[in-house]
């Protein structure tokens, strides 16, 4: 149940955002929009959801060595 915030993260920035990102692009003519999304939103959304699910780990592994 902890990590279930963390799916949807990383879930939300899948196929459906990428195409409303390059329907954007195309809209406005600015392809780089799509490359800088790409190369810096992306990459920084990613390691945010990386280092959330760090963080989930980390609690979930310290609370099952309290029980123990």
């Amino acid at each position: 149940a902890a990590n279930r915030p963390i799916l949807r993260l990383a879930v939300w920035t899948g196929p459906t955002m990428q195409l409303t990102l390059l329907l954007a692009a195309g809209l406005f003519n600015r392809p780089e929009w799509l490359l800088w999304g790409a190369l810096v939103v992306s990459n920084l959304w990613g390691a945010g959801v990386l280092l959330a699910r760090l963080a989930v780990r980390h609690r979930l592994l310290a609370g099952s060595f309290e029980e123990a």
